[in-house]
């Protein structure tokens, strides 16, 4: 029989399979990539040429070490074999990968491992639990170094953590600009019903002992892209009951060749090019724009007005608005126009013309703006404790995002068993003996007046002093002629919820005449108007 054709692992080649991808500095999933001289990372195009010197091996994957030039200079990294053609033909052969077995730490190791970690004890409970259940599991200990109320402080200044005004009392914020006690309303950060979280629903969502359970825990996990267990089964499992689900994307690639792919297939094209978990960005475009289980957002039908054949699944620069579609119109300028530097739009493949560009370059966004720079979980994302810009460069505004997201990613491993999963958990300063506990049951405390009115037995309204301020805790007089024996009081609060005692008709004697409105909160405070009514 004739020999088998031997492939070559070394020479000129070009990518294939694929738009871009970017060089990594080690031959592994997880490693850092590699920046040219204006901290961008270095992407190779299916344009490009490159030089491949040699293929190496990881225990799972086959990497080629490649040297490629790029305006100039001259870059030396890895770029997964799976995705290289050489020139003079010949693919390098790839087997399938095979998840690595991770090795099971038998409980007295365990313990060291906690020891060494410094977990605090309120930690090691359910980290033992979580042990018991999935020995292959690790869990880091992320010491952030930053004090805990000091942390919740804050990410609860007004307008930084929102919820849903649907929710009750005790999660919502009733401090200035958050809460207008004049109206008995809410003020809206987002759209329609997004309002300010309350420092107790931020207390409890950011402590991460809450979370530390086989679904809530997703929310540490590292965010990084793993090969050998994140596929296109997994996808398709987080995005089951969507508009998504195995649903064909069809697009032009740059040669002008008709294109079909799943949204399963290309996440995990976009995994490649970023390094980000393909499960992760399945479920923050899941977070952002699926609206129903048949419709997605505007922000994705490539119709909207004045923003036609334009697309941003993950939101991005979709910055709050509370003008109708502003949000909307904010992130599908994003996809036209990108930031203002030309290399990074660039790498993002702007303009994100049709729905691969924009998953790859919405991927390589939230890759280089957040996981390479260490806000490498859902939890970070949203609470960023890093030394960068700490308390602030947080991805999305809604506080609920990293419980709900967390659980999505959960659901897509369910079919894999035990695998050596990464989970960087947070530890703070001085933080509570217990769990900070879910909002329970607050009632409104609104206790204000909107309105006052005194008129004597003809029906003529009694001029007050001063005037009534609805927003003022003042006291009222008024002066009657001596004809006038009697008064009624009108009085209105600012809140269905409070009950009023005092509107009645009211006998005047000589001199001053003191009548007392109580004004009860739905919470049991209670405030008192008082009105002094002088008569000859």
């Amino acid at each position: 029989p004739s020999p088998a054709p031997v492939q070559p692992t070394s020479g000129q080649a070009k990518i294939t399979g694929v738009t871009a991808l970017a060089l990594k500095e080690l031959p592994q999933y997880g490693s850092k990539l590699i920046k040219n001289a204006s901290g961008f990372s270095v992407v190779v195009g299916t344009e490009n040429i490159f030089e491949v010197l040699d293929v190496v091996e990881d225990g799972e994957n086959r990497w080629c070490h490649v040297v490629y030039k790029q305006d100039g200079a001259e870059y030396v990294g890895y770029i997964n074999a799976d995705y290289v053609q050489f020139l003079e033909g010949g693919d390098i052969l790839v087997e399938d990968p095979t998840p690595t077995t991770a090795p099971v730490v038998d409980s007295e190791d365990f313990e060291a491992l906690l020891a060494a970690q410094n977990f605090p004890e309120s930690y090691k409970a359910a980290l033992r639990e979580l042990h018991a259940l999935h020995p292959t599991w690790k869990f880091v200990a992320e010491h952030t170094g930053l004090d805990w109320n000091t942390a919740v402080d804050n990410e609860s200044v007004v307008g930084r953590n929102l919820i849903s005004n649907t929710k009750g009392a005790a999660w919502k914020s009733f401090e200035p600009n958050a809460y207008n006690w004049k109206t008995d309303t809410f003020v809206v950060y987002d759209g329609s019903t997004w309002v300010t979280a309350s420092r107790e629903a931020n207390a409890y969502y950011m402590d991460p002992r809450n979370f530390l359970d086989e679904t809530n825990i997703f929310q540490f996990e590292l965010l990084t892209y793993e090969p050998a267990y994140q596929n296109v089964e997994g996808v398709e499992s987080i995005l089951k009951n969507t508009a998504m689900e195995q649903m064909p994307v069809y697009y032009t690639d740059e040669s002008g060749a008709a294109v079909s792919m799943t949204y399963g297939e290309i996440f995990v094209k976009a995994a490649e090019y970023s390094g980000v978990s393909p499960f992760h960005l399945a479920s923050r475009v899941k977070q952002e724009v699926v609206v129903g289980t048949n419709s997605m957002s505007n922000s994705v039908s490539g119709t909207v007005s004045g923003f036609e054949g334009l697309y941003n699944y993950y939101n991005i620069g979709a910055y709050h608005s509370t003008v109708a579609g502003g949000a909307i119109a904010n992130g599908l300028k994003y996809a036209k126009n990108g930031s203002t530097n030309a290399a990074l739009n660039e790498s993002m493949l702007i303009p994100w013309t049709d729905p691969y560009r924009a998953i790859l370059g919405g991927a390589y966004y939230i890759g280089y703006s957040y996981i390479n720079r260490g806000q490498n979980t859902i939890y970070l994302q949203k609470f960023n404790m890093t030394p960068t810009s700490t308390y602030s460069h947080q991805y999305m505004a809604n506080v609920e995002a990293p419980y709900s997201e967390g659980r999505k990613v959960a659901s897509a491993y369910t079919e894999f068993g035990d695998l050596p999963i990464v989970f960087s958990i947070p530890v703070f300063l001085n933080m509570p003996e217990t769990p900070c506990a879910e909002p329970g049951i607050a009632y409104n405390p609104n206790n204000w007046l909107k309105s006052l009115s005194v008129k004597d037995a003809s029906g003529n309204e009694l001029v007050l002093t001063p005037t009534f301020d609805v927003s003022a805790d003042q006291e009222y007089y008024i002066v009657v002629e001596d004809s006038c024996d009697m008064v009624e009081v009108s009085a209105e609060a600012v809140s269905r919820l409070a009950t009023v005692s005092g509107n009645n008709w009211y006998s005047l004697s000589a001199g001053n005449n003191e009548i007392v409105i109580y004004v009860t909160a739905e919470n049991g405070d209670v405030r008192e108007y008082r009105i002094t009514v002088a008569r000859p």
